[in-house]
């Protein structure tokens, strides 16, 4: 008898583990995740700024507007290369919503740049329009995968709200200097992607290891 319950205890334990195991996992693969696409966002606008200044098209509003729709696809064409070099393990919500992932992102950026902006407003309304992208995928995607225990962080709601906080700063400081509130919009960017991994990453492991 003690020997069957030395088994059922172990039992016990070891699917805990695969349980645990499983959500570290999928948290991690999400910090990752978020690294990668800041990488791959930042390195986009700082070739498309190189090429505004070396082509001379920094005045021009259809130079951004180009580069901005250009942007939509390698923002998908990202999730879509992060997604097939993480493990194939994939949360159930994730499964049955992700569809909808790119929807979430394209809709506030069509939104904002469909808007009458003062021309200088539309090299840094992509800040704001990514805020709420980042929210709308919260709300829809990862608050139910988190509910349901599925990951042990929400870095998309982390970021979002770092980025609608510093919002108003941007909006403050391009009446200055355009290109100042456009680059540090991008640093603001990275840096609050960062910290949604690096939240992601410590929650995964203090889950793992206590």
């Amino acid at each position: 008898m003690r020997a069957e319950d030395s088994e059922l205890s172990d039992a016990v334990a070891l699917a805990d583990l695969a349980r645990r195991m499983r959500r570290y996992f999928l948290t991690v693969q999400t910090a990752y995740a978020f690294l990668f696409n800041a990488t791959i966002i930042c390195a986009y606008w700082l070739a498309v700024i190189s090429l505004a200044f070396l082509f001379d098209l920094v005045e021009p509003l259809l130079f951004w507007v180009a580069a901005l729709i250009i942007l939509i696809p390698v923002v998908l064409l990202a999730a879509y290369v992060s997604g097939v070099a993480s493990p194939s393990a994939t949360s159930q919500v994730w499964r049955t919503r992700g569809k909808y992932f790119g929807l979430f992102f394209a809709v506030p950026f069509v939104i904002t740049y469909s808007m009458r902006l003062p021309p200088y407003m539309y090299s840094i309304a992509w800040y704001p329009a990514l805020a709420v992208s980042l929210l709308l995928v919260h709300v829809f995607i990862e608050r139910e995968s988190y509910r349901r225990g599925e990951v042990l962080a929400m870095p998309f709601l982390i970021s979002s709200v770092l980025t609608l906080l510093t919002s108003p700063l941007i909006i403050v400081i391009i009446n200055k200097s355009p290109l100042a509130a456009w680059t540090l919009a991008l640093s603001l960017m990275l840096t609050s992607y960062t910290s949604a991994a690096f939240i992601a990453l410590y929650k995964a492991r203090r889950a793992l290891v206590g």
